[in-house]
């Protein structure tokens, strides 16, 4: 059986990369402090998939705020799951 990342996945990676996470208005905001990073994403449940917009939303703040490279947040994703379908990875 093939296995993806999960919206429970996603949330314990942007955690161990230091982002907070709270719920308001229906969805979940994820804010990094330090590097003044934030992902708002759908309220999903967490066995639901990662939709592959909401993986690249988080992948170009995370990358483009300097949380942690392309390669160390693919790295994080991948050691949870495999990436969502039409995600490709530069590791």
């Amino acid at each position: 059986m093939e296995r993806k990342i999960t919206c429970g996945d996603f949330d314990k990676a942007l955690r161990v990369m230091g982002f907070e996470r709270r719920a308001e208005n229906g969805h979940v905001l994820y804010q990094e402090v330090v590097h003044e990073a934030l992902i708002a994403l759908p309220n999903l449940p967490e066995g639901d998939r990662v939709l592959p917009q909401h993986y690249v939303t988080a992948r170009v703040t995370v990358d483009g705020r300097g949380v942690a490279d392309e390669n160390e947040f693919e790295r994080a994703m991948k050691a949870r799951g495999d990436l969502p379908a039409g995600i490709r990875t530069v590791v």
